[in-house]
């Protein structure tokens, strides 16, 4: 069936100006998204349209050379909102040169249709591979059903265009005026409707799912520091749990306060807390991996989730948070630190369960003074066939807190054993002489060890052996301390736990000694 070409025009005429119209009223507000110039694309579009339909009414110069310049200079435009919505730069050169290329191939072979023909199929051709080339190339900023309508209109026009080139060059019965009937001029202005309406359609689209996007993430996003809010960190922590549970991939949280922040507020004012805020999250955000998550979960508190990251990496990532936080200035020459918690997700958590370990580590790590890092309780509660009163906490040995060092290992689990038996003689009711004789037991078994790790740092490059021995000085004398007021019935079980559990094994063992953990060698 063959079309009257002339009502065809006319057609294509309505349809670019009803577009051109209806995405004009749409985007009278919108400056970046390359809408614009897709309305002035379409205007061009039925300019030529109305030459072509004028053709022997006008002259020559008009209906075929400012027509065909009109087309081309229409896919130029294209280009320019493609560029545009992508937010890149397209160079003047590919932008411009096929309509330059075009005004003399016209120039030089007016005359002559069959040249004309192919010449311009040839140019639009080129035009069309330009627009593939953007969308592919920009493919991760367009992607969505918009994107496919607006690749299926371009295809179809290039295809269109290779049949047109291919038709003047070898059908010799080629039509001498446009208007025309014939299968080939049917086919070629039937599928310009087609594929003008697949491209305008398409970018709306591809537009409306930008938009989309930024709301989403808008509603996901901390307004003040650019990270991600509450909502979207839960949804997160959601997937990686139930990786977890599938494929066994680690994943850890941190929770990070900034130290004494209502003073801040309170000296320099909201608008200096508020910058120190941004400040601070830009600071953990250089500090974390692209695959980390940096979330801002309420007032001076973040949180950052480590994906496929166990204990030892959380460790790292804290530490590593805490000092670029200490060592840098803020706003106007401001100082602040910040305390961190941190848990590894176990598979028989809940959601609120993990949180709440890392929360009771931040809990510690302020109520122990501030600006440091302290890991997750290693605690379990006793198994519902333990004895009434016995075994009501125990310290649990996990594989990720090892270090990779045969012999401070080996000594680490003996210690969480005999931790495990003097918190055992304490909560069970235990005669005072026994629970004397199991803290001497772990007094001497620590300071053994800490000797025996001070020899094997001594023959390591870590630079921190002179602090670290120091430390094993204080942490000594506090347990003979707490051993001394013990015999003068001055202690509190509370208290002699506080010390085993926090500042021996969750704050030493899990977080100081891990700072040396690289430079040992495997023995």
């Amino acid at each position: 069936m063959l079309i009257d070409i002339p009502t065809m025009f006319l057609v294509n005429i309505a349809l670019c100006l009803t577009l051109a119209i209806s995405i004009g009223w749409v985007a009278a507000n919108e400056g970046h998204d390359g809408l614009r110039p897709l309305i002035f694309a379409l205007t061009l579009q039925a300019l030529a349209y109305v030459l072509y339909a004028l053709r022997g009414r006008i002259p020559d110069f008009l209906s075929i050379f400012v027509a065909n310049m009109a087309v081309t200079g229409s896919y130029a435009l294209v280009a320019l909102a493609l560029a545009q919505f992508q937010h890149r730069r397209l160079s003047l050169l590919l932008l411009w040169l096929p309509m330059l290329v075009f005004a003399l191939g016209l120039g030089a072979f007016f005359p002559n249709i069959v040249i004309r023909i192919a010449i311009s199929s040839v140019v639009y051709g080129v035009q069309d591979l330009i627009l593939l080339w953007l969308l592919l190339d920009g493919a991760k900023r367009t992607v969505g059903r918009g994107q496919h309508l607006l690749m299926a209109g371009v295809t179809l026009n290039l295809l269109t265009m290779v049949y047109r080139a291919w038709m003047a060059l070898t059908d010799e019965h080629l039509v001498a005026h446009i208007t025309d009937p014939g299968t080939s001029q049917t086919l070629v202005y039937l599928s310009a409707f087609v594929s003008l309406t697949l491209v305008a359609i398409g970018f709306v689209l591809m537009a409306k799912e930008a938009a989309d996007e930024k709301t989403r993430l808008m509603a996901m996003t901390d307004k003040l520091t650019g990270c991600w809010n509450r909502f979207r960190i839960e949804e997160t922590a959601q997937y990686e749990m139930l990786r977890l549970q599938r494929y066994a991939t680690p994943v850890s949280l941190i929770l990070i306060d900034i130290d004494h922040f209502k003073d801040v507020n309170d000296t320099y004012g909201h608008a200096v807390g508020d910058l120190i805020l941004q400040e601070v999250a830009a600071t953990a955000q250089v500090c974390i991996r692209n695959t980390d998550v940096l979330g801002r979960w309420g007032g001076e508190e973040f949180v950052v989730l480590l994906p496929a990251s166990g204990f030892s990496a959380a460790a790292d990532s804290a530490e590593r948070i805490r000092r670029a936080i200490e060592t840098s200035v803020y706003g106007e020459g401001h100082k602040v630190t910040a305390s961190f918690g941190f848990a590894s997700y176990r598979s028989t958590d809940s959601w609120d369960e993990w949180l709440q370990r890392a929360d009771q580590a931040l809990y510690q790590a302020k109520a122990q003074g501030r600006n440091r890092v302290v890991a997750e309780l290693p605690l379990l509660p006793a198994s519902a066939s333990s004895p009434q009163g016995t075994e009501l906490l125990r310290l649990v040995w996990r594989e990720v807190y090892a270090l990779g060092h045969t012999t401070i290992d080996a000594q680490h689990r003996q210690l969480f054993d005999a931790a495990n038996t003097l918190i055992d003689a304490m909560v069970s009711g235990a005669t005072k002489d026994t629970i004397a004789a199991k803290i001497d037991a772990f007094v001497a078994l620590s300071a053994q060890h800490m000797q025996d790790e001070e020899v094997i740092l001594a023959r390591s490059d870590f630079p921190g052996c002179a602090a670290h021995a120091a430390r094993h000085q204080q942490l000594l004398a506090r347990a003979q301390l707490l051993r001394a007021r013990y015999a003068r019935d001055q202690l509190d079980t509370t208290e002699l736990l506080h010390f085993v559990v926090f500042e021996f094994t969750a704050q030493h063992l899990l977080i100081e000694d891990r700072k040396f953990a690289a430079y040992l060698g495997g023995h």
